[in-house]
């Protein structure tokens, strides 16, 4: 029997979160909070976050975003101060946001960049007014949407860097109050908002909590993002290289199953404590996969379950055309109509036989 040998690229792949924890298991009392699995980037928990809300000095940090992306256009003569330097006191001051607009392309191009990125994202709930975060009532967002931005900038290094540089101030604050701070490797505190980065357990968690009041939002933010690493862990549960499915493919003309082989490690959202036992993995097939086979047709879903959750969905796709053997189609076509026609087939067979003994009796005559 020949076998396709399929290296399968993950064009589509769906995570499934565990099951979003309900509010009431938290007691987070910023008006806000979405905490994002950064290493599928899929929400683990969310409060009031598709709620409008003016947006004040969180602006500054969706402005860097949209300066490290223009970089090319920063005039360090103009700024006095390298681009790194010039970053860190934007997101500090207005005035340092101010002076980093003007350095680049002036104030109002840089709004004007900063709507062009969130329509080009498909933020249909924000507007920015200006860059250095002065209250407006025009200059509105949701948590959700500010987090995509925030998101895009945990893609540049100049974004993480100053984020770890930012962080000193939270870890001795969290240490002030007895809260553990031990997973943290970035963050700032903003006068109505805190962005923090967290890695433990080979997870990675980027927590943006708004409108929290004096210290509860270091409270919030210690009891949101130690829920998580107390209870789950980001587990590897595909090899790559791992063989993951065999496909048989009906009346192929040179190939009868495909198969189909990681080329990337995978993993899932898993409870600390886990049972490998209950890792339930199965190939979902979309329908009996038969001749001719088109290349990158879609023919099922690899998928892996948990105690009975999905926490992994990765569709199959075919690589390769695989054409149809006449002979092998003809062949079953015949049988298919015999075995629903038995009257026909007993008096086809009849005749066979008749013309059989005919020819014999011939041949010896």
């Amino acid at each position: 029997m020949k076998k396709l040998m399929i290296l399968f690229c993950c064009l589509m792949m769906f995570i499934c979160p565990i099951q979003a924890v309900e509010q009431h298991s938290l007691t987070i009392e910023s008006k806000q909070m979405l905490i994002v699995n950064m290493n599928d980037s899929l929400n683990l928990y969310e409060k009031n976050t598709n709620d409008l809300i003016q947006l004040e000095s969180m602006t500054r940090l969706a402005f860097v975003v949209i300066a490290i992306e223009n970089k090319a256009q920063f005039n360090q003569t103009r700024a006095g101060k390298d681009f790194d330097t010039a970053l860190l006191d934007a997101i500090s001051s207005k005035e340092g946001a101010r002076d980093l607009a003007a350095a680049m392309m002036g104030e109002t191009r840089m709004i004007e960049l900063m709507n062009e990125k969130a329509q080009a994202l498909n933020l249909i709930k924000t507007n920015f007014v200006n860059v250095d975060g002065s209250l407006d009532i025009n200059q509105i967002t949701t948590v959700n949407e500010l987090m995509q931005i925030l998101k895009m900038g945990m893609d540049y290094p100049e974004f993480r860097q100053m984020l770890t540089a930012s962080q000193a101030s939270i870890k001795e604050r969290c240490d002030e109050l007895h809260l553990e701070s031990d997973s943290l490797i970035g963050g700032i505190k903003l006068s109505d908002a805190m962005l923090t980065l967290h890695l433990k357990n080979g997870l990675t968690l980027l927590c943006l909590s708004m409108n929290g009041s004096g210290d509860k939002a270091y409270k919030d933010m210690a009891e949101a993002v130690g829920y998580f690493y107390k209870n789950y862990q980001w587990v590897k549960i595909i090899d790559e290289g791992e063989e993951i499915a065999q496909l048989p493919v009906k009346w192929g003309d040179t190939h009868s199953e495909l198969t189909f082989i990681s080329d990337n490690d995978y993993y899932a959202l898993l409870p600390i404590n886990y049972n490998e036992a209950d890792i339930i993995k199965e190939v979902v097939k979309s329908v009996t996969l038969e001749a001719p086979v088109e290349e990158n047709q879609y023919v099922g879903e690899y998928i892996i379950r948990y105690s009975g959750e999905i926490v992994l969905t990765i569709p199959l796709f075919s690589n390769q055309q695989i054409d149809r053997s006449i002979f092998r189609y003809g062949f079953d076509v015949a049988k298919d109509w015999l075995m629903n026609h038995p009257f026909y087939a007993l008096i086809g067979g009849g005749i066979l036989i008749l013309l059989l003994i005919r020819v014999i009796l011939r041949k010896y005559k």
